[in-house]
């Protein structure tokens, strides 16, 4: 007899969901911080998408404001991956002295802030 391989694949849970999460985390924890919503809007009205001049491409989906640091998290899912303009932008939040980052779940967030003496 053939034994079933088991060939059900763990799901991906979506970035929209680990977003949450964090955010849900970090606002427990007291900690400032915002989802950043960058990529302009649907003007009903005009029935086009709107975009805002000043808007930086690539910013990181969440900010927060930790003892007067920046802190920049890129949120992807397991198997996601950064575009050029968010790898740019984390680059620039570092060399500036804030600190930014790709995370897959609150769990690297968690151990990051931590290792920082963040939190």
């Amino acid at each position: 007899m053939h034994e079933k391989k088991n060939t059900q694949r763990k799901p991906i849970i979506p970035e929209s969901t680990i977003e949450s999460e964090i955010l849900w985390r970090l606002y427990k924890l007291g900690i400032f911080c915002w989802k950043n919503t960058s990529g302009g809007f649907f003007d009903g009205k005009r029935m086009r998408r709107q975009v805002n001049p000043f808007a930086i491409p690539g910013t990181s989906d969440i900010l927060a404001i930790i003892k007067g640091l920046l802190i920049a998290i890129e949120v992807k899912s397991a198997k996601g991956k950064p575009t050029p303009e968010q790898i740019k932008f984390i680059d620039n939040v570092n060399k500036n002295g804030g600190i930014a980052f790709i995370a897959r779940s609150w769990l690297e967030v968690e151990t990051k802030l931590k290792e920082l003496g963040l939190i």
